[in-house]
């Protein structure tokens, strides 16, 4: 049976790579990435294996992210069914913060192509140890793509936030702004101060993908572009909660 496999490329640098990801992307002969943007791209390259990436998809002017995924999909199936087997690597987790994979696995498996995952570390376990949380402690997950793709996004104030993908591209409304950092700010000011400072982390890329971060007030969070080169990560503290009186 033809076989897709997924491997997570982890956060960033190569030594965050597993073993098991390193054995698979080893022994394959070519490897298809979704950006050549990636520390593991230029080690795979090196080991004398055929690296293949996706940028010219996502060069193309005007289109979505369900185009891109769906041209996506339709490579790696036609791929695997033609070589028995197909490699696909990926940032991070391919299930966390990922729509791909799962899209994949709806679309290959009624065509009779197999999925397999080999999983990564995302970038939530660094962004623990960077920002000191612990989300046992109570922690919302967010996604700041889904969240201005509506008018209201629910979650409470009573907790701390984590909002990753921020910087991203806005491809499905071509008359917004380039990404989607003004248009989160506007939504978190509806339910939080002006002066209610938050936590902005991001990686400065290639080469060493190191981690940087900067605290500002929500009022002046929509001016941060020049500091988000490459996806950003929020952390919004909960809101003081003041407790009721007791009546006597």
């Amino acid at each position: 049976m033809p076989e897709i496999i997924i491997v997570g490329l982890g956060p960033g640098p190569v030594e965050l790579l597993t073993l098991e990801a390193q054995r698979v992307l080893s022994l394959a002969r070519q490897v298809y990435f979704r950006f050549s943007a990636h520390p593991v791209f230029e080690w795979v390259r090196k080991q004398g294996i055929e690296c293949i990436s996706f940028d010219y998809i996502y060069a193309q002017p005007g289109i979505t992210y369900d185009r891109i995924y769906r041209l996506i999909n339709k490579a790696l199936i036609k791929v695997a069914k033609r070589e028995g087997q197909c490699v696909y690597a990926l940032p991070g987790n391919p299930y966390v913060f990922e729509k791909g994979p799962r899209w994949l696995q709806e679309t290959a498996e009624p065509e009779g192509v197999s999925i397999t995952i080999t999983p990564g570390m995302s970038f939530l376990e660094a962004l623990y140890i960077e920002l000191g949380v612990d989300p046992e402690e109570g922690l919302q997950i967010l996604n700041a793509a889904r969240m201005v793709d509506k008018d209201e996004y629910p979650f409470t104030t009573a907790l701390p936030v984590l909002i990753g993908q921020v910087g991203l591209p806005i491809r499905n409304r071509p008359n917004e702004p380039e990404t989607n950092l003004r248009l989160l700010a506007q939504l978190l000011l509806r339910h939080y101060p002006p002066d209610h400072q938050v936590t902005l982390v991001w990686s400065v890329g290639l080469p060493s993908y190191q981690n940087l971060r900067r605290s500002v007030y929500l009022g002046d969070l929509a001016h941060q572009d020049n500091f988000v080169k490459n996806l950003a990560t929020i952390l919004v503290p909960a809101l003081p909660q003041s407790v009721p009186k007791r009546k006597k």
